[in-house]
């Protein structure tokens, strides 16, 4: 198995972040375990999705 430290620096290499911050997620889930993947009440009204911008000729760009 990998030492921590490796995984750790493999992930912020591969996710473009700093060490710190992995680490840091890392504390957070073991206090918070599958809760830290939501994301934290906030607020202000919610958002909301607006559709995609129009293409020439008027149609949109979902399927």
């Amino acid at each position: 198995m990998n030492e921590p430290d490796t995984v750790v620096s493999e992930l912020a290499d591969r996710l473009e972040l700093d060490r710190t911050t992995i680490w840091a997620l890392c504390r957070r889930f073991e206090q918070w375990g599958m809760a830290v993947v939501e994301d934290a009440p906030r607020p202000g009204r919610p958002r909301r999705l607006s559709p995609p911008p129009a293409r020439r000729g008027g149609t949109t760009g979902l399927l």
